[in-house]
């Protein structure tokens, strides 16, 4: 049985969500609800990509909330009541749309190497950790991220392998991966954003800023790969 008290509870998470929107907009004018989603899921804000996800959703709220505030009423009393499945959807957006979950708790705890490591240990580092990527880097200057098939790749054309003596240095690879910095307020719905809007980034290494200055080994929070993404969506 349905407690009318769901249509209140609906309405205050409406309102915090009508609001929300005006404020990531940065409205000084009356905007209708539709009209601003509308405006969220065409532009480039920060909450774009999760509007998208659930933008049918979000409307069938617009339109559910204008019926409980406008419509037909019998004695001042309600025809319509929330149910709790609805109540849970709208709980649940509001909370990951006001309160996104930030990349910095979600990516994986990054392994770097200096130039002068010895490959062989550095190749068990990666498997051991899983890592198909790896920052590389000299004292604290950032040269490039390793992909750990570059390197087999390299390998397999060595007329010679001496494993035990090269140094992580030694491989010649064509290019480094490509990769971006981003700060680890960064939410989750940007990075999927990020990786759809460049396709040539394999790598995100999370920081305190989003400068390229800030990727020093100590400053390095976590790292995120296109690979990880199903993951990490999978987990919110």
């Amino acid at each position: 049985m349905y407690s009318a008290q769901n249509s209140n509870t609906f309405l205050a998470y409406f309102n915090q969500i009508d609001k929300y929107l005006s404020k990531i907009l940065w409205l000084k004018k009356y905007v209708p609800y539709h009209e601003r989603v509308t405006m969220i899921t065409t532009g480039k804000t920060s909450i774009s990509r999760f509007v998208r996800m659930f933008e049918d959703k979000l409307r069938y709220f617009g339109d559910l909330r204008n019926q409980l505030v406008h419509g037909f009423r019998l004695e001042n009393k309600h025809y319509l009541i929330v149910s709790n499945h609805a109540l849970d959807e709208i709980q649940s957006i509001h909370d990951d749309l006001t309160q996104p979950q930030s990349i910095a708790s979600l990516a994986q705890q990054p392994a770097i190497a200096q130039q002068s490591d010895l490959l062989q240990p550095t190749l068990q580092l990666m498997s051991d950790a899983g890592l198909r990527y790896i920052p590389v880097y000299d004292s604290e200057q950032l040269i490039g991220v390793l992909w750990f098939q570059d390197i087999m790749h390299w390998l397999v054309s060595q007329d010679t392998i001496d494993t035990p003596t090269q140094t992580v240095w030694d491989v010649d690879v064509t290019h480094y991966a490509e990769y971006r910095t981003i700060s680890s307020h960064t939410s989750v719905y940007e990075v999927q954003e990020m990786f759809e809007q460049d396709t040539a980034v394999e790598v995100l290494l999370v920081t305190a800023d989003s400068s390229p200055d800030s990727a020093t080994d100590s400053a390095i929070q976590g790292m995120v790969t296109i690979y990880d993404l199903p993951g990490l969506l999978w987990d919110i």
